[in-house]
């Protein structure tokens, strides 16, 4: 369940007042450098990035979604970059249409990235096997020696760490 900022969040990242009434032609904040406009860094241009992210997930054209949610595939493409806000009403549509659903969307953005999986090697595989070959107490053992050793490990890296933290500092 949403909490009351975090719907207050939302309500502000896609445009003010697009409860009320369609603001999709509303053009997002820009920041202007010198004499010329640069793209938005506002929440609508994260929100326009991650639908754009979506619709290319599911091998559909601009074209296509515009279509399924009676707009515009101009509108949509300056939504997608951040030039337009995208309403409250466009961006339920949106969601439907790529069948995500709203919470899923917004907590999206709180995940961090998670890093690719690394294969195993051929090793990894071998110990792997062997570990299903024990009973389960000795699994355990194996378990709390390979963690006792990662402790370890991870404090020694510390300490050098903060060894060499030092030798630069000086």
């Amino acid at each position: 369940m949403l909490l009351t900022h975090e719907i207050l969040a939302i309500m502000m990242s896609v445009g003010e007042n697009s409860v009320f009434r369609d603001r999709s032609r509303v053009p997002a904040r820009r920041s202007c450098v010198g004499s010329g406009l640069h793209r938005s860094t506002s929440p609508a241009a994260g929100i326009g990035s991650r639908l754009r992210r979506l619709r290319k997930q599911r091998g559909l054209t601009q074209s296509d979604l515009a279509r399924q949610i009676g707009i515009q595939q101009s509108d949509l493409s300056r939504m997608e970059k951040g030039e337009y806000r995208v309403s409250l009403d466009n961006l339920f549509k949106i969601l439907a249409a790529l069948e995500v659903s709203v919470a899923a969307f917004f907590a999206e953005q709180r995940e961090a990235p998670r890093p690719a999986p690394v294969p195993l090697s051929h090793t990894d595989m071998q110990l792997l096997q062997m570990m299903r070959e024990l009973s389960a107490e000795a699994r355990e053992e194996v378990h709390e020696f390979v963690d006792f050793k990662l402790r370890r490990e991870r404090a020694l890296r510390r300490r050098t760490d903060v060894g060499v933290a030092e030798e630069e500092h000086r």
